[in-house]
């Protein structure tokens, strides 16, 4: 997957699967971009695509996100 980071994105970050990249806000301190970074490669881990119910998937990457964050030691296990 390849990260892309970009001033004035009105989101924090979006995973584009058929271009295996994420984009990221680059306006975000070093722990919020791993925290939206962790949520994107949820996304990508889940097989998550654009025409997919919204809430289902955002709360999956979170889930996803955590779990990630968690064994890399970032958030409290």
């Amino acid at each position: 997957v390849d990260l892309y980071a970009k001033q004035g994105l009105p989101i924090r970050g979006m995973y584009f699967p058929e271009q295996r990249a994420i984009v990221y806000n680059a306006s975000l301190d070093p722990d919020e971009r791993s925290r939206v970074v962790a949520h994107e490669l949820g996304h990508m881990l889940a097989g998550h695509t654009p025409n997919m119910h919204r809430s289902d998937i955002e709360t999956e990457a979170d889930e996803i996100a955590e779990s990630l964050m968690t064994r890399q030691g970032n958030l409290p296990g």
